[in-house]
Parts: C-alpha cells; structure tokens; sequence
C-alpha cells in the first residue's frame, strides 16, 4: 500500500507499506530482503539488453541532511 505522508512540514511524501507473511521458516525482514535481491536481478536482465544502458549512470539526490533534520525533530513538529 502506498499512502500520502509527511516528513516535518512537507506533506508531498509517500509512505510504502509491505504486508509480508511468511510459514516462519525466515523472518519477515529476511523474506522481504531476499525478495528485494531477487526482483533487483530480475530487473537487471532488461538493462543488460542494452550495452548503452548497462553504462548509463541514474542520477541520485542524497539527502544526508534532510535525514539528520528529521533525527533532530521533536515529537511535536
């Protein structure tokens, strides 16, 4: 489920939110790494149909200092 959530005073953030069940043989953390895993190598086999894209680097915002703010939060804001 994917539903609307907001980080401070910013409202236009969505939360994931994964039901996993398992029959107890792995956690559910474990089960839903491993499914990450195996979706994330499933998904390479499209890229490497492409030599250009196998080389194309994605541009990532990292926002180490939006999370430290969001630490640094009271409870209230």
């Amino acid at each position: 489920t994917v539903e609307n959530t907001r980080v401070g005073q910013q409202t236009d953030f969505d939360k994931l939110i994964l039901d996993v069940e398992t029959d107890g043989t792995i956690p559910a953390d474990e089960a839903a790494s491993l499914a990450a895993k195996i979706l994330n190598e499933h998904l390479n086999l499209f890229v490497d149909l492409s030599e250009e894209m196998g080389n194309t680097e994605i541009m990532v915002e990292k926002d180490d200092d939006g999370k430290e703010k969001v630490l640094e939060m009271t409870i209230e804001e």
